[in-house]
C-alpha cells in the first residue's frame, strides 16, 4: 500500500500577468480610450467593457376606441324616424319616450295622454273603415283616419325635436375626457363641473324640502345668500328685473316668464315657458342649466 506524500512547502500564487488591452473609460458621457497594463491571472481573460444601458419608459398598449353602432341601429335615429317610418301609427313613441325621461308630474301626464291619443285614434278610425275590393280601407272614415295619422306624424316629430335634449342630453366634458393620462384639465373645466354638480345637489334638496330651500334662499341671488348654490335662479320667486339681471334674459323675456308664471300660478319646468309663453328654445335651454322651481 502506497504511503501518502507529505505536503510540500507553501508556494505563493503566481504573479499577475500584464496584458495590454484597450479600455474605454466613460467620463461625463464621452468615451476616452486608455491603453495600459491590466493585471490578470493566468488562464483568466480580462472582460471587455460593458456598454451602459439606457432606461426607456414602458410603452402603453394602444387601446382601440369603441366603435359606434351603425346609424340605422342608433336609438336617436329611431326616436325621430318612427313616426314617419310607420305612417303615424308609432307616433306615440316619442311622447312616451320623453315622458319616461322627465320628472315634472304635470308634463309627464300630458305626454302620456298625447301618446295614448295618438296610438288609438288614427288606428281605430282606419280599422273601422269599410274595405274596398282590394282589401284597402276606403270611405270617409278612412280619409279622416289618414288625416289624423298625418297630424300624428307632425305631433310626434315635433315632440321629438322639442324634447330631444331631454332624451339625449349633450355629452358633457368629464374630468380627463379627451386628454391623455396625467395631463392637466383645461383651465376652468374642473371649477365649472363642481358648480354644475352643486346645482344638481341643491335642486334635489329643493324638490324634497321646499321649506328648507326657501329658508336657505336657494336660487335667490337678489337676497345675497350666505353660501354658493352654484348659480341657481328660482323662476318662481324672482321678479322681472331680477330675472333680467341674474338669469341672463332680456327685459321682454323676463316679462314673458313673469306673465306665464302669473297665468299658471306656479312653474314646474322650463318646458312650460315654451308651451305657454313666448320663450324661444335657445333661451329655454340656456335657462335650464341654472333654473330651479321652489314651490
Amino acid at each position: 500500500m502506497s504511503q501518502p506524500h507529505p505536503p510540500g512547502p507553501w508556494q505563493p500564487p503566481a504573479a499577475p500577468v500584464n496584458v495590454n488591452v484597450n479600455v474605454n473609460v466613460h467620463t461625463g458621457g464621452t468615451p476616452v480610450p486608455v491603453q495600459g497594463a491590466v493585471p490578470a491571472w493566468p488562464g483568466i481573460q480580462p472582460h471587455a467593457p460593458i456598454a451602459p444601458v439606457q432606461w426607456a419608459p414602458p410603452q402603453r398598449a394602444a387601446v382601440a376606441a369603441p366603435s359606434s353602432p351603425p346609424w340605422w341601429k342608433s336609438s336617436r335615429f329611431w326616436f325621430f324616424a318612427l313616426p314617419i317610418a310607420t305612417g303615424g301609427l308609432a307616433s306615440w313613441v316619442p311622447p312616451l319616450w320623453v315622458a319616461s325621461k322627465v320628472s315634472e308630474g304635470q308634463l309627464k301626464a300630458r305626454l302620456y295622454t298625447v301618446a295614448a291619443v295618438l296610438a288609438l285614434v288614427g288606428a281605430v278610425l282606419i280599422g273601422a273603415a269599410p274595405e274596398d275590393a282590394m282589401g284597402n280601407a276606403s270611405g270617409p272614415l278612412a280619409d279622416l283616419g289618414g288625416a289624423i295619422l298625418f297630424g300624428a306624424i307632425a305631433i310626434g316629430t315635433g315632440i321629438a325635436i322639442a324634447y330631444r335634449q331631454r332624451v339625449f342630453p349633450t355629452d358633457r366634458i368629464e374630468a380627463g375626457s379627451g386628454q391623455g393620462a396625467g395631463q392637466p384639465l383645461l383651465p376652468g373645466v374642473q371649477a365649472a363641473q363642481e358648480r354644475r354638480h352643486k346645482r344638481a345637489q341643491y335642486r334635489s334638496l329643493a324638490a324634497t324640502d321646499a321649506v328648507l330651500a326657501r329658508e336657505m334662499k336657494l336660487g335667490r341671488p337678489d337676497l345675497v345668500p350666505a353660501f354658493d348654490d352654484g348659480g341657481l335662479v328660482d323662476l318662481n320667486a324672482l321678479d322681472a328685473s331680477a330675472l333680467e339681471r341674474y338669469a341672463g334674459v332680456t327685459a321682454v323675456e323676463a316679462a314673458s316668464i313673469v306673465s306665464t308664471r302669473d297665468k299658471l300660478g306656479h312653474l314646474s319646468s322650463v318646458d312650460e315657458l315654451i308651451v305657454h309663453g313666448d320663450l324661444t328654445l335657445a333661451t329655454a335651454e340656456r335657462l335650464r342649466e341654472h333654473a330651479v322651481f321652489i314651490g
